[in-house]
């Protein structure tokens, strides 16, 4: 009898056990993002569009998109609050006037999830 209550209250603790990691794993796993646009290479007179895919699996908190020629002045920057677990961010940017915007840009997204992990994640593009 006493083999068996001890048994039982091993098997329950290790249940226990495993549910507490698979929970703070999953708190554990970072935000994803996709950056859908601007790549590659756009002309100078158009605007620049820009698409942003972000998701996680406990939930978006906020997002951050700044777009800047590399060592040279941002001229793009906002802050996007999110909700729910993915999330489609897209629009355009007419290109500021009076700066030269021929050659290599840099797009620079963060993402933050409800659990405070965070992503950051970057790509290049020219304007020609």
């Amino acid at each position: 009898m006493m083999k068996i209550k001890l048994f039982g209250t091993l098997v329950f603790l290790f249940l226990l056990g495993a549910c507490g990691s698979t929970s703070d794993e999953s708190r554990s796993i970072l935000p994803e993002i996709s950056i859908v646009s601007p790549s590659d290479t756009l002309s100078q007179q158009m605007p620049i569009p820009v698409e942003v895919l972000v998701s996680d699996n406990n939930g978006l908190l906020y997002t951050e998109i700044r777009l800047q020629k590399p060592g040279d002045t941002l001229y793009y920057e906002n802050t996007f609050s999110l909700s729910g677990q993915s999330k489609k961010i897209a629009f355009e940017i007419d290109t500021p006037l009076g700066q030269r915007m021929l050659g290599e840009h840099l797009i620079e997204i963060l993402c933050v999830d409800e659990d405070g992990n965070r992503a950051l994640r970057d790509t290049s593009f020219f304007v020609r």
